[in-house]
């Protein structure tokens, strides 16, 4: 550094070495190597403001301090011999995870765990005015009332069950009408058969 100020430097001054080839402190004139004075490089927050539920949500805003008081000068090839750090490196989702209140969460391979998403549960005034689409799937209506999202477990809302199946998705009166079906046309086989099984025995008495 030769002291002279140029646009987006963060410190200028004379840096020293001793004959070690540590840093001398006090000969040193710029800010980099700690103090009150130590230049901060501050990165404003990504995604925006989040919900408290999803506080881990983005890159939080974070403030960087520089402090170059370890550097030595040795006449040797330059290289870097440790880095510290207290956040967290660069990391891949590898789970995905809900709780039972509807916070979906994403867990990453660098341990890290960060709140993305919240998920909403409908509720109907009138529940049982519901139109059944198939299976266990329903369609609003009229009769059932306006929608309103709710979160889980608030409000008369139920919560959420992650990675589980219902105990049933069968419609017992369409499971019930088939059995009858099934049951009739059995009877109605098994009658042919004793029918038959009868005319057979009238022939057999006949020839003899």
């Amino acid at each position: 550094m030769d002291g002279i100020g140029r646009p987006g430097q963060l410190a200028v001054g004379d840096v020293t070495f001793n004959s070690d080839g540590k840093l001398d402190l006090a000969a040193a004139t710029t800010t980099l190597f700690g103090g009150a004075t130590s230049p901060q490089v501050t990165l404003a927050a990504s995604g925006g403001a989040a919900p408290a539920w999803a506080a881990g949500l983005g890159i939080n805003a974070q403030a960087i301090d520089l402090n170059l008081s370890s550097i030595t000068q040795y006449a040797d090839i330059s290289t870097v011999n440790a880095l510290t750090n207290n956040g967290a490196g660069v990391g891949n989702i590898v789970a995905i995870e809900v709780s039972d209140v509807g916070v979906v969460s994403a867990i990453y391979d660098n341990s890290q765990i960060r709140q993305v998403a919240k998920i909403g549960i409908a509720t109907f005034p009138n529940a049982d005015g519901l139109q059944r689409v198939g299976g266990n799937a329903y369609r609003a209506t009229i009769a059932a009332g306006e929608m309103t999202i709710k979160e889980a477990g608030v409000g008369g809302a139920g919560l959420i069950s992650s990675s589980s199946l219902e105990a049933s998705t069968v419609d017992l009166s369409a499971e019930f009408t088939a059995l009858i079906q099934i049951q009739k046309a059995y009877s109605a086989s098994s009658k042919i058969i004793t029918t038959a099984d009868q005319m057979l025995d009238e022939l057999m008495n006949i020839i003899r």
